[in-house]
């Protein structure tokens, strides 16, 4: 029998990416731009992020004190 691996869903529409994060479209595209979380274009139109490279940036971030 072979084992088969299932790779986790990880690239996101920018809707679906917005509510993952859990940030306005404002901040997202500025992580976008400052290439803080990776996103790239499918066909040059469809935007799709990588919700990966949220976890990561939101595993580096400091704690915060409330």
């Amino acid at each position: 029998m072979t084992e088969t691996t299932t790779r986790p869903h990880h690239w996101a529409t920018r809707k679906e990416a917005l509510a993952y994060a859990k940030v306005g479209a404002t901040k997202l595209s500025e992580l976008i731009k400052d290439r803080r979380i990776v996103a790239k274009r499918l066909d040059g139109k469809k935007l799709l992020i990588d919700l990966l490279s949220i976890d990561r940036l939101y595993d580096s971030l400091p704690d915060g004190a409330a």
